[in-house]
């Protein structure tokens, strides 16, 4: 290792390094461009194009999820939000209420559906998306959610681009 200018800093790695075949690791952005973009929305129940105007086609971007549905969604709405409650990434979704339109949440679908929609989700995974579910919420926004009052409308499928210049 030393010869290939790698720096070991636990001698346990070099035994677990001897099973490994293939390593890839994209933390330096050198296999993928930096950010995301929706590639695909999935109906399951309804159109959520308005919806998704409404929450994010005039917010400013807090992440690099919401950069990218305020690319594909942008434009101004009659919706107006009442309540909002943010993505993190401990909750790993994010809420709206809108005066007379409801509460709409959009994160992951294992979370909101409490592990709901895998079969739906884990062939998209395989794909290299990352899979967010849009849903309506028949309750009060809060921080805590009762699955049994999601109602999934659509997933929003997103990913990031392969540059050009990776090697195959």
């Amino acid at each position: 290792l030393a010869r290939r200018q790698v720096l070991v800093r636990d001698m346990s790695c070099i035994e677990s390094l001897a099973r490994v075949d293939m390593l890839c690791v994209d933390k330096t952005g050198t296999i993928t461009e930096p950010s995301l973009e929706v590639d695909e929305i999935v109906p399951l129940d309804g159109d959520p194009t308005e919806a998704l105007t409404a929450m994010y086609g005039s917010r400013s971007p807090e992440n690099d999820t919401a950069q990218a549905l305020f690319e594909k969604f942008r434009g101004e709405s009659a919706w107006e939000c009442t309540h909002y409650i943010p993505f993190t990434s401990e909750r790993k979704w994010s809420g709206f209420a809108f005066r007379d339109r409801g509460v709409y949440l959009v994160g992951a679908p294992d979370i909101l559906l409490d592990g709901g929609l895998q079969e739906k989700t884990a062939p998209y995974a395989q794909q290299g998306f990352r899979a967010l579910l849009i849903a309506r919420y028949n309750g009060q926004l809060q921080d805590a959610l009762d699955a049994r009052l999601v109602t999934p409308m659509a997933l929003v499928l997103l990913r990031s681009r392969i540059r050009p210049d990776a090697r195959s």
